[in-house]
């Protein structure tokens, strides 16, 4: 792939992250292609959407760390732990 396909495979990438606000996960899905890829173009990417993808990506990596505290707060206990009270709790 030529410098010039590089660059323009980085910018639509970019600009379906930023109209569809989807994750690095979602826009490797939608490109069949594998997260690493996405996040190479992007970094490589030195053009007037820098801001705005970098804005993005840290937006994304805030709902990231926001779900990983939810799923933090059950009462200490691990997921085995949750998930054998929930079993227990069907069967009785």
């Amino acid at each position: 792939m030529s410098k010039v396909e590089i660059e323009l495979s980085a910018i639509e990438i970019i600009e379906y992250m930023l109209e569809t606000n989807s994750s690095l996960r979602q826009t490797a899905k939608h490109f069949n292609c594998s997260k690493s890829l996405i996040w190479s173009r992007i970094n490589d990417y030195e053009g007037e959407l820098k801001n705005d993808i970098n804005k993005l990506k840290v937006q994304n990596k805030v709902k990231s760390y926001e779900k990983i505290i939810k799923r933090g707060q059950n009462n200490g206990k691990g997921n085995k732990e949750n998930y054998n009270e929930r079993k227990s709790a069907k069967i009785h």
